[in-house]
Protein backbone atom coordinates (compact mmCIF):
# COMPACT_ATOMS: atom_id res chain seq x y z
CA UNK A 1 0.00 0.00 0.00
CA UNK A 2 1.29 3.49 -0.83
CA UNK A 3 -0.15 6.70 0.59
CA UNK A 4 -0.18 9.72 -0.81
CA UNK A 5 -2.67 12.50 -0.96
CA UNK A 6 -5.29 13.84 -3.36
CA UNK A 7 -5.41 18.16 -4.98
CA UNK A 8 -7.37 18.91 -7.77
CA UNK A 9 -5.79 22.64 -7.15
CA UNK A 10 -4.86 25.03 -4.21
CA UNK A 11 -7.87 24.92 -2.63
CA UNK A 12 -8.84 21.26 -2.49
CA UNK A 13 -6.78 18.39 -1.08
CA UNK A 14 -7.20 15.31 1.02
CA UNK A 15 -4.43 15.10 3.25
CA UNK A 16 -3.91 11.16 2.91
CA UNK A 17 -4.68 8.30 0.08
CA UNK A 18 -4.03 5.01 0.67
CA UNK A 19 -4.61 2.44 -2.18
CA UNK A 20 -5.42 -1.31 -1.13
CA UNK A 21 -6.38 -2.05 -4.83
CA UNK A 22 -7.36 -1.23 -8.12
CA UNK A 23 -10.07 1.19 -7.89
CA UNK A 24 -10.24 0.94 -3.60
CA UNK A 25 -8.97 2.50 -0.77
CA UNK A 26 -9.51 4.66 2.25
CA UNK A 27 -8.61 8.48 2.52
CA UNK A 28 -8.55 10.60 5.53
CA UNK A 29 -8.04 14.52 5.93
CA UNK A 30 -6.55 15.72 9.11
CA UNK A 31 -8.09 19.20 10.95
CA UNK A 32 -7.24 20.28 14.33
CA UNK A 33 -10.44 21.85 14.20
CA UNK A 34 -13.49 20.94 12.67
CA UNK A 35 -14.47 24.60 11.82
CA UNK A 36 -11.49 24.79 9.16
CA UNK A 37 -12.60 21.79 7.37
CA UNK A 38 -13.67 22.61 3.62
CA UNK A 39 -16.43 20.39 2.76
CA UNK A 40 -16.09 20.82 -1.14
CA UNK A 41 -12.95 19.22 -0.90
CA UNK A 42 -14.39 16.52 0.50
CA UNK A 43 -17.92 16.82 -1.58
CA UNK A 44 -14.70 17.09 -5.33
CA UNK A 45 -13.13 13.55 -3.88
CA UNK A 46 -16.04 11.49 -3.08
CA UNK A 47 -17.29 12.12 -6.56
CA UNK A 48 -13.81 11.27 -8.27
CA UNK A 49 -13.23 8.29 -6.07
CA UNK A 50 -16.72 7.44 -5.04
CA UNK A 51 -15.41 3.92 -3.76
CA UNK A 52 -12.80 5.47 -1.26
CA UNK A 53 -14.11 5.92 2.33
CA UNK A 54 -13.26 9.48 3.46
CA UNK A 55 -12.81 9.80 7.42
CA UNK A 56 -11.74 13.40 9.31
CA UNK A 57 -9.35 12.99 11.90
CA UNK A 58 -9.61 15.62 14.74
CA UNK A 59 -8.32 16.45 17.84
CA UNK A 60 -11.83 18.42 18.29
CA UNK A 61 -14.68 17.57 20.29
CA UNK A 62 -16.76 20.24 18.70
CA UNK A 63 -20.86 19.77 19.54
CA UNK A 64 -22.15 18.95 15.90
CA UNK A 65 -19.05 18.05 14.24
CA UNK A 66 -19.72 15.16 12.10
CA UNK A 67 -17.92 12.44 10.41
CA UNK A 68 -14.79 12.71 12.78
CA UNK A 69 -12.64 10.02 14.47
CA UNK A 70 -11.95 12.30 17.75
CA UNK A 71 -8.65 11.59 18.96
Amino acid sequence: DQIKFWRINMTKEIDFVISTSLNEGKAYEAKMKCSGLKKSALRSFSEHYPTYPLEIITYDHEVGCKWVLNL
